[in-house]
């Protein structure tokens, strides 16, 4: 009785041979535009760009505070 060698026990578990060939591969298409920003967002920005002391947004007030310490150019909007 001939005796299984270790390459033939594996291809069995396999389930045969690989077969050989190319697979297609599909192309990705790149990047879009950016994506829309939310009205918070567009409000909060024209008023950093326009250096307004504070805007309103869904009914609240959002106040202008400056800097830390360690940064103080740094501009933020907190709820007034």
């Amino acid at each position: 009785m001939a005796r299984k060698t270790r390459a033939n026990r594996s291809k069995a578990r396999r389930g045969g041979a690989k077969k050989s060939g190319s697979t297609r591969r599909t192309k990705t298409r790149s990047g879009g535009g950016k994506r829309k920003m939310n009205a918070f967002m567009k409000a909060l920005l024209s008023a950093k760009k326009g250096g307004a002391g504070s805007f309103q947004y869904g009914g609240k007030t959002y106040k202008r505070h400056v800097g830390t310490k360690k940064n103080p150019k740094f501009v933020y909007y907190k709820k007034a």
